[in-house]
């Protein structure tokens, strides 16, 4: 997987990591396929309590800096 890193989140420290610990194709594929419909409904994270997108928690996964 790359160790949950673009390019940009590499430049930036950001990294993605998951509730259970190592972050599985299938969540990767279901933020990325979620992506755009969670930027879409970008306010969800002013209201979430983790500050997560809608992507990241219906995939359980989150952005940490690093």
């Amino acid at each position: 997987m790359g160790g949950g890193q673009t390019l940009a989140m590499r430049t930036w420290h950001f990294k993605l990591v998951s509730a259970q610990g190592e972050l599985t194709m299938r969540q990767a594929l279901i933020r990325f396929a979620l992506a755009p419909i969670g930027i879409a409904l970008f306010f969800w994270a002013w209201f979430d309590s983790e500050r997560c997108f809608l992507h990241d928690r219906v995939a359980k996964t989150r952005l940490v800096s690093c």
